[in-house]
This record gives C-alpha cells, structure tokens and sequence, in this order.
C-alpha cells in the first residue's frame, strides 16, 4: 500500500452479540496525495508527450506515423483500463 500511511497503530475489540462474535479490527490511514500525481498522471503525460512525436516522422512515411499514432493510442487506452481496474478493487 504505497499510497497510504498508517498514522496510528491499528487496535482490535472483540464483540458479541446476538450469539456471534466478532472481531474488529481499527486502523487509522491518510493517503498521499502525491502518489497518483507521480504513478499515473506523469505516466500519461509521457504517452501524451510521445504523441507528439510523431510529427518528426517524415509525412512521406505515413505507415510510420500511422503505426506510431496507433501504437500510443491503444497503450493510453490499455493504461486507462489497468488505472480503472485498480480504482475498483479499491
């Protein structure tokens, strides 16, 4: 968990009630705001950055820079999904 900090030490309290026990368990975080800054949107600025890049490719080589602007197009979506999926298992 390297987007979080623990910033008390976590405790547990043993519950009954209604024939059942219980366990539960305390444990106080605080997230850090820069670790999506510096994990996700800086990853998407360099494919974002790398897009650009296809403009040095001469226009006479089309296959060229329809294979690069393809290529960068399908892992900024790849990369989208991974993100997403992370978000819902959270």
């Amino acid at each position: 968990m390297t987007e979080w900090d623990v910033t008390a030490r976590p405790h547990c309290d043993a519950v009954v009630r209604d024939c059942e026990s219980y366990l539960r368990t305390h444990i106080q975080l605080r997230r850090r705001p820069g670790f999506y800054l510096r994990s996700i949107m800086s990853l998407v600025f360099v494919i974002s950055v790398m897009n650009w890049c296809m403009y040095i490719v001469t226009p006479e080589t089309l296959n060229d820079r329809l294979g690069i602007s393809i290529t960068l197009f399908l892992a900024q979506v790849a990369f989208n999904f991974a993100v997403a999926d992370v978000g819902i298992r959270e």
